[in-house]
């Protein structure tokens, strides 16, 4: 499987050589077989039967006349325009399942899943109707699946108003959540589908017609319904191909994405208006059929991964394939009738999507993987031993294992350099509540500052707000000097780069594909690497001790690799200042130890590892534990209830009755005898003894 990842162009490229043997076969095939001798004379002569000369072409002796006349009948009006409907609608529909699994980072999401198909279906059903039961007229022009050329148009706008009316629905506040868009499409879904059941309560004759067109079929085909189709699926598609990076982010999350320098809302908005195009572009012309969206980005996925680069046009010839396929199937099964072309997809489709939950199901998937049944990128008994000559521990001593101590922070960089981070008087408003009231700070060059405090206290909030995740509903926040309103997404991105709390790694992609999306704030929308992008990723994967690791899928990782993956990926944006979200959470000793280190070694200047110069970074911390913050961190600031309660260096703040009246517990401080730190323990109630280990 890997050979075939490296090797996708040669994979596309057979697939497209796959796919004209099929077209072939369906041209040759149906209830009247077309002669294999006399089809490339026919395809050649083109539908008037005569050369592009006007001279017929020779050929057996009456080639043109009698029964050959049907052949070229068959062939032109009939099967050509069906074979290449079928592409076209394959391809639209792959794309944009592609497009909505990425965009809703959920493998489980279709091209319906915004009410497109109960749409399309509400305005073909409104469609017969009126043609058969009010007798409106049917628009003169070839016939969709099961009646006039009203019904395409009617199913069209139907798909298309849908969409809008679920966009509308879950906008708030000029964001469209995820999770609204879903519930919103699943409601207009179910009102659409009501309203056709209504209808169809008083049909007549014309019920079969609604049905089968609601199962998908191909037999209306023309060549007007192939050009109808054509231009959407070309804008569609290259929008969607041009967006292969953003859609790379959005496997990442809303949020990473946003914060590597993506305007998620501008991109959402755009991506799914390009698959609402390409999926109500193929059901007005071919009816509902299910299972292609579904299936073909998860087999294309098999093949090539996820990188949406590759996924993209493996899909779309892959899609292709499959329908052009299951549509010849359609008519040759029970010929001369039709089966539904939707009923061929879902005899294929649901047994593949059976065998992929059965094989995400195995008890034994998560050992072959070397994962941690329960525990997401844990290496079941695997620990990497701490090497010395790793390049993060080149610019600074590494403390003591116990916990560690930076060697001499000092913080005298913080004193003298002008800040990269102000934050004045900063507020933030979530649902309507106060969370922050009223917080200053600013973090100057060469600083390594943490955030402690109790739960709820906002520091995670306070840490996405100067990311510029969360709106600000007072207060200012400074980044080189300039307001955080004053700059772009991208510009943003380039000065500030922010590392959540957790990684959440759903999909294959690789150690180095995810460090690279860290370079999309120096890149075009396209996102073409250019030599400098490279070396940046080389520089970031190296510092992180992550150079054996390119090729590795990241949901293989341990929980330690993994933040140094996420790590890595923001030291590739060359941001100035780094923003940490409990980086050391749900990791043992070892990892602690390593990350912290790290982020020591940052925020000191000096040579990386081919020589060339590095700033001293500013870096902001959110941290837990009170122990491993005071080891390592120039300065702690503890907030609670929203607001900094005391700034200052780690024996200043880290009062017994400071920490008592802010966590509810009794404490204990003392001096670590190795790092000259304080170090803090926690007192039962009950016996007021001491316990051993650091208040997290």
């Amino acid at each position: 499987m890997a050979m075939v990842r490296r090797h996708w162009r040669g994979l596309l490229l057979g697939l497209v050589a796959g796919t004209l043997g099929l077209a072939a076969v369906a041209m040759l095939l149906g209830p009247v077989r077309v002669p294999a001798r006399q089809l490339l004379v026919l395809l050649l002569a083109g539908p008037g039967g005569e050369a592009s000369g006007g001279a017929q072409l020779p050929g057996p002796a009456g080639v043109w006349g009698g029964q050959d006349q049907v052949y070229r009948t068959i062939l032109w009006e009939i099967r050509l325009p069906r074979i290449l409907l079928a592409l076209e609608i394959g391809a639209a529909l792959a794309l944009a399942g592609a497009t909505y699994q990425g965009v809703f980072r959920n493998p489980l999401a279709d091209p319906y899943i915004l009410g497109v198909s109960s749409g399309a279906a509400l305005g073909a059903t409104l469609a017969f109707a009126g043609q058969v039961g009010l007798g409106w007229p049917g628009l003169s022009g070839p016939s969709g699946p099961g009646g006039g050329a009203l019904v395409p148009i009617c199913a069209f706008a139907g798909a298309l108003g849908n969409t809008l009316l679920v966009y509308g629905l879950a906008r708030s506040a000029g964001r469209m959540p995820l999770t609204s868009l879903l519930l919103a499409g699943v409601a207009v879904s179910a009102l659409a589908s009501a309203l056709v059941s209504i209808i169809l309560l008083f049909t007549g004759d014309w019920m079969k017609q609604v049905v089968f067109w609601t199962m998908g079929s191909l037999s209306g085909s023309s060549w007007t319904a192939v050009r109808s189709i054509l231009p959407f699926l070309l804008i569609g598609g290259a929008v969607v191909v041009a967006a292969a990076r953003p859609l790379d982010l959005f496997l990442l999350g809303e949020e990473r994405a946003e914060s590597t320098g993506l305007s998620v809302e501008r991109a959402k908005l755009l991506l799914l208006t390009a698959g609402a195009l390409l999926s109500a572009a193929a059901v007005a012309t071919g009816g509902v059929v299910g299972f292609v969206g579904l299936i073909i980005p998860h087999a294309a996925r098999l093949l090539v991964g996820p990188e949406h680069r590759r996924l993209l046009p493996v899909a779309s010839a892959l899609g292709a394939a499959f329908l052009l396929a299951a549509d010849t199937l359609s008519r040759l099964v029970v010929a001369p009738r039709e089966l539904p072309l939707g009923v061929i997809t879902a005899l294929a489709g649901a047994p593949f999507f059976l065998w992929l939950l059965r094989q995400a199901g195995r008890p034994d998937s998560s050992a072959r993987a070397g994962r941690v049944p329960g525990l997401p990128g844990r290496q079941a008994g695997v620990m990497p031993p701490v090497r010395a000559d790793r390049p993060l521990l080149a610019c600074g001593e590494r403390g003591p294992t116990v916990l560690g101590a930076p060697g001499g922070a000092g913080g005298s960089a913080g004193e003298s350099a002008a800040p990269v981070l102000e934050a004045i008087g900063v507020k933030t408003v979530l649902g309507g509540r106060p969370i922050l009231h009223g917080v200053s700070l600013s973090i100057a060059p060469g600083e390594l500052v943490a955030i402690i405090g109790p739960n709820g206290a906002g520091k995670s909030t306070l840490l996405r707000t100067l990311a510029g995740l969360l709106p600000l509903a007072g207060g200012e926040v400074r980044v080189g000097g300039v307001s955080l309103d004053k700059l772009s997404r991208r510009q943003l991105s380039r000065r500030v780069a922010f590392v959540p709390q957790a990684p959440d790694f759903r999909f294959e992609l690789t150690v180095a594909g995810v460090v690279a999306l860290g370079r999309y704030a120096h890149q075009s929308w396209w996102g073409g690497e250019r030599p400098g992008d490279r070396e940046a990723v080389a520089r970031a994967l190296a510092y992180t001790g992550l150079e054996g690791y390119g090729n590795r899928p990241v949901t293989t990782l341990s929980g330690g690799e993994a933040q140094r993956v996420v790590l890595a990926q923001a030291l590739a944006q060359e941001a100035p200042f780094l923003l940490l979200d409990e980086p050391t959470a749900h990791l043992d000793l070892n990892y602690q130890v390593e990350i912290m280190a790290l982020l020591d070694a940052l925020r000191r200047p000096g040579p990386d590892r081919g020589g060339r110069p590095r700033a001293a970074k500013a870096i902001l911390v959110v941290m837990h534990d009170l122990n491993l913050a005071a080891a390592w961190c120039d300065r702690l600031i503890l907030l609670s209830a929203g607001v900094v309660v005391r700034e200052g260096r780690p024996e200043h703040v880290l009062e017994p009755s400071l920490l008592e009246e802010i966590y509810g517990t009794p404490v204990f401080v003392e001096t670590n005898r190795s790092t000259g730190r304080p170090q803090v323990f926690v007192m039962p109630p009950a016996t007021g003894t001491p316990v051993t280990g650091a208040l997290s």
